[in-house]
């Protein structure tokens, strides 16, 4: 049975907090490479770990994660975060694998993130990642982990084994999340472009990244997703991208020209205009402009913890914008969460203390 969980107004949210599973985590502090459900996991150099599958190898932006959970609630008393909802870090989607195994390695993946969140009840909300590549299993696994585990949500990819988000097979999941009040988080996997095209200068993060958000965006308006399911909350990582800022452009493309309408009667502005997003955009001026066009409402606080290209931090950084009012910062410190999570059934407010006699 799910245990509804109590969230104070004034509670400050990050929904933007990544995990390496404490599973392969236990094999990774090590120099060598050690196999791990179907990947092999390791210690980069006695620093942060690393992670190899399917040919790539990745080494993450902190060697935080080998300190443990009681090091990252002390880490959130210092930023002044009361709240983290967690993610596992995006190579671990495993969407590469057979359907069996990719569940597998989501259940596990799953597992941990729910005891975490079971461990410190008042400190973690967590979100589910689901073998998207098998479409029957993915759906089971939406069941297990929001109706038993008691996650949130779902995090996910910007793209499927590089099928966008319009694709077909992908709808009945979104479904069964829409179903079960499920909050979608979506966050790049790996940017799709040329080879050598973005090599350089960390491109594949700086400007990738942000590229497959925006694709990802583009093809749930005008793929009919978010005209089909209404009810479905998607919220995307580092501001939406280039997705948000494109809103003008889907505005004048869909006035323009017959591609752009041929599976949605919604404006894509009305559209673009349900989404959330992070607040991670790393200047003033672009999160200015995401609460004039999504509303105040719908931008969440977004670190990237513990990642280097997070704010180092986040909170501090919201409450001295000069561009924000006291109010706005409000919200996205955690007005604007907490009102999702209870919408959708998840929180709820604690309980007050019984007068005294």
């Amino acid at each position: 049975m799910k245990e509804i969980v109590p969230l104070k107004e004034d509670a400050v949210i990050d929904v933007h907090a990544h995990v390496y599973p404490r599973p392969a985590l236990a094999l990774a502090d090590t120099d060598e490479l050690v196999p791990w459900m179907g990947a092999f996991v390791g210690r980069e150099a006695g620093g942060p770990p690393l992670f190899v599958a399917d040919g790539k190898k990745k080494v993450f932006g902190s060697p935080f994660h080998f300190e443990g959970p009681q090091a990252r609630v002390k880490r959130m008393d210092e930023l002044g975060v009361d709240v983290q909802v967690l993610s596992v870090l995006s190579p671990f989607f495993r969407y590469h694998l057979a359907g069996a195994e990719g569940l597998e390695a989501a259940r596990a993946i799953n597992d941990d993130i729910a005891d975490l969140c079971r461990t410190w009840p008042d400190r973690f909300l967590g979100l589910a990642t689901l073998p998207f590549q098998d479409t029957d299993r993915a759906i089971a696994e939406v069941d297990r982990a929001i109706n038993e585990l008691g996650l949130v949500g779902v995090a996910m990819g910007t793209h499927i084994n590089d099928s966008n988000l319009d694709d077909p097979s992908l709808f009945p999941i979104f479904e069964a999340v829409a179903a079960n009040r499920g909050f979608i988080f979506v966050h790049p996997n790996g940017n799709r472009s040329k080879p050598n095209v973005m090599n350089s200068y960390y491109l594949n993060n700086l400007v990738g990244n942000l590229w497959e958000s925006a694709v990802a965006i583009g093809c749930l308006v005008f793929g009919g997703v978010l005209e089909r399911l209404p009810d479905l909350t998607f919220c995307f990582a580092h501001g939406g991208g280039y997705g948000v800022f494109a809103a003008g452009r889907f505005r004048h493309g869909f006035a323009m020209r017959p591609e752009p309408r041929e599976k949605i009667s919604t404006p894509p502005r009305d559209l673009i205009g349900r989404l959330y997003v992070d607040s991670l955009v790393h200047d003033d001026v672009a999160l200015r402009y995401l609460l004039d066009t999504l509303g105040p409402t719908h931008v969440l606080l977004g670190s990237d913890f513990p990642a280097d290209m997070g704010p180092q931090d986040p909170v501090a950084e919201i409450a001295a914008s000069n561009r924000l009012d006291d109010a706005e910062k409000r919200a996205v410190l955690g007005g604007n969460a907490v009102n999702l999570f209870r919408s959708l059934g998840h929180v709820v407010a604690p309980e007050e203390p019984a007068p005294v006699p």
